[in-house]
């Protein structure tokens, strides 16, 4: 089987095209019986501002350019779609025209798409709010076009399904892009360091609107030093309550692993029912570091997150601190095996070779996940 991921581009910026660089390179080194290779549409047309330019109504459709190349044939492509990555507007009408374009003249070609996102939702006066029904009409056309859908979190999955109910969903949170501890250092081992790990505009939550959370939670955990770690618009903090900010900026992935391998707290400010898509998360979870997920609205909350049925811990501190903490971190590494890179790998042969992966959404969902 030759498989073709469509991505807007490659850069090591885009998150998108990283995942399927790093889905598709390990496919390949397993030798799963298929070849993966990675469309960046990009190298079709001209970036601008980061994204896809709108092509024009006589041009050709770009998705149809880009899989004309290639030279083997295509049995299954995968769509990877995260609308803001093709269009500066976050409005790639031409995207989901190119594949049913394509899919009428190859019928016998599986399509597969991978919603990274649905739609973004915003105030009025910001064009997301008013583009929202325009990126649900596109993401609405994929489904319809797809033998298979794959998104990260339940929450996702509940809207997808609430759309069409014959296509088979799989709901498969992202896996760590800074690589995967070989061997999960006890967190009784390891210092009492935390990380603040993320994109440019993380400072503005955790060190602005949250930093009061932070300074008691660096208090209550007896934290002595935070590293920060990513690009920032303005430098951190220098102390944080008792803890001193270590900023080292951007890293190689190499290093993010070996700073994560000895720490035992991770920061990040998220909301949970979307923590399945949070690519700081699955890197904390690949090394054992405890995730302390602060939340606009719940107070601090310490615990591994992942599962959207509510594995979050709120309220007083347990006494039996140490003993929790490690049981925490069990469950944190338990769930991310169950999607870490070579989980994906083994999900994502069965999903493009048209079988279904386990843990395929059907037509039940609870309560919470559907809201």
């Amino acid at each position: 089987m030759n498989v073709f991921h469509v991505v807007p581009s490659v850069e090591e910026t885009d998150g998108i095209g990283q995942y399927a660089l790093r889905l598709v390179g390990a496919a390949n080194a397993l030798g799963v019986g298929q070849h993966h290779t990675v469309i960046a549409l990009s190298g079709i047309l001209a970036q601008s501002d980061a994204a896809l330019p709108t092509p024009q109504p006589t041009a050709p459709n770009p998705v149809i350019a880009a899989l004309l190349r290639v030279t083997d044939g295509v049995s299954a492509v995968v769509v990877h779609l995260s609308h803001y990555g093709y269009a500066k507007r976050g409005n790639p009408t031409w995207l989901a025209l190119g594949v049913e374009k394509w899919k009428r003249t190859n019928p016998n070609v599986r399509i597969v798409t991978m919603f990274h996102e649905l739609f973004a939702l915003g105030p009025p006066w910001r064009s997301s709010f008013w583009l929202s029904p325009v990126q649900r009409s596109i993401s609405r056309r994929l489904l319809s076009l797809s033998d298979h859908a794959v998104t990260n979190t339940p929450r996702y999955a509940a809207i997808l399904r609430g759309w069409n109910q014959t296509v088979p969903i799989t709901v498969l949170p992202v896996f760590s892009n800074v690589g995967e501890a070989e061997l999960i250092k006890p967190t009784a081992d390891r210092e009492a360091l935390a990380v603040v790990f993320g994109r440019a505009g993380v400072e503005d939550l955790l060190y602005g609107e949250r930093r009061r959370q932070l300074a008691k939670l660096a208090t209550r955990l007896e934290i002595n030093r935070i590293i920060d770690i990513g690009p920032r618009r303005k430098p951190p903090p220098v102390t944080i309550g008792p803890a001193a900010v270590e900023p080292r900026g951007a890293l190689p992935s190499g290093e993010i692993s070996a700073i994560l391998s000895e720490a035992r707290y991770g920061f990040l400010a998220y909301w949970p029912a979307l923590l399945g898509k949070s690519g700081v998360l699955a890197a904390y979870a690949a090394h054992g570091v405890i995730p302390v997920l602060l939340p606009r609205r719940l107070g601090i909350s310490l615990g591994v997150a992942p599962d959207p049925a509510g594995l979050y811990i709120n309220g007083r501190w347990p006494r039996t601190h140490e003993t929790w903490l490690a049981a925490l971190q069990a469950d944190l590494t338990a769930w991310y095996a169950a999607h870490s890179l070579d989980g994906h790998v083994e999900r994502w042969t069965g999903i493009v070779g048209g079988g279904l992966a386990i843990g395929d959404v059907r037509n039940h969902f609870s309560a919470e996940a559907s809201g």
